[in-house]
């Protein structure tokens, strides 16, 4: 009987530390530039859902996420909160207000044609804008913007948080763990019977 017991406990420790996760958080409190903006620079240590919200300071925000080559992946238009997918790797976050984001992809800035839509298979409810923009262009663009002066020195905060997929054990992992599991129970009962 405790053979069984020590078997099914080793089973079931082993798949809880095959499918735990790691999760990472960071608040951050800062101020728009003169020109009504902010990048911010996090780095994602392990693959997972992003997930970015405005805790406060000026309203009518806008975030504009940029990988670590400064190629463009995502912008809101308004919204306070943003999650993304995103592999281990240095990002860059530009924290905008009001119309930024959306003037930047209006005005040719963005490769693609202007892509509008409610939901990106993360967020719902607010405009999400996709593209091949750039970091340095939507800087420029915004620099010499008549916005400039929306926000100007304000506070803000924000939280960054990853939580990282939960892996789970592969399929043929799982059968053998089931597996031997099963052998060693049968084979303990056989020795008690013989």
């Amino acid at each position: 009987m405790k053979t069984t017991t020590m078997l099914l406990a080793a089973t079931l420790s082993v798949g809880l530390l095959v499918s735990s996760g790691i999760a990472n958080a960071t608040s951050i409190t800062s101020h728009f530039g003169t020109t009504s903006y902010d990048i911010i620079n996090f780095s994602v240590s392990s693959p997972g859902v992003v997930e970015i919200q405005y805790a406060g300071g000026y309203y009518n925000p806008t975030f504009s996420l940029f990988d670590g080559s400064g190629a463009h992946l995502i912008s809101s238009y308004p919204s306070d909160y943003l999650t993304q997918s995103l592999g281990t790797g240095n990002y860059s976050l530009l924290v905008g207000v009001c119309c930024d984001s959306i003037d930047y992809a209006t005005n040719n800035f963005i490769d693609e044609p202007l892509m509008l839509s409610q939901t990106d298979g993360y967020n719902t409810g607010n405009y999400w804008i996709g593209g091949s923009g750039t970091l340095s262009g939507m800087q420029a663009f915004l620099d010499a913007s008549s916005y400039y002066w929306l926000a100007q020195g304000e506070a803000y905060s924000l939280n960054i948080s990853n939580n990282a997929q939960i892996s789970s054990v592969p399929a043929p992992a799982a059968a053998w763990l089931l597996g031997s599991g099963l052998l060693g129970l049968i084979g303990v009962s056989r020795r008690k019977a013989a």
